[in-house]
């Protein structure tokens, strides 16, 4: 991601821009029982949740739109256990399902980047802008 963003002054954990990759998931009472839960007490049944992130550059930047999960629940690879992405409401995504209703065990990645663009500022007209894309598939 750092050599692609070349030019742009990002850096594996700083500089000008992140991009945050998401892995999420609509939970059913299907991943429910599989993660030993029911329907009382798995709390984010019927909600879309993040099973994976990943962040590089500088996270100080940008919080992604659809949220994110506690740091304390991100493995080092990403990952967030069954165990967290069924009952920890930080999982659960904001503004996703707005644009994508996914089914049971239905997946979606989402890749987002977001960089300053100091280049761009005019004084007194126009300061700290940036630019943001998005990609969901």
């Amino acid at each position: 991601v750092v050599r692609l963003a070349n030019g742009l002054g990002m850096t594996a954990s700083g500089g000008n821009g992140i991009e945050v990759l998401s892995q999420v998931m609509g939970v059913t009472i299907t991943e429910c029982n599989a993660g030993g839960l029911t329907s009382s007490n798995c709390p984010n049944l019927g909600y879309t949740v993040f099973i994976k992130r990943q962040t590089v550059g500088n996270t100080a930047l940008y919080t992604s739109i659809f949220g994110t999960p506690n740091s304390g629940i991100v493995g080092s690879d990403g990952t967030i256990t069954a165990a967290n992405y069924l009952t920890n409401s930080s999982c659960r995504t904001s503004n996703f399902t707005n644009l994508i209703a996914l089914g049971g065990s239905e997946f979606a990645y989402i890749s987002e980047a977001y960089f300053t663009t100091p280049e761009l500022d005019l004084p007194g007209y126009r300061s700290n802008t940036a630019v943001y894309q998005r990609a969901i598939f």
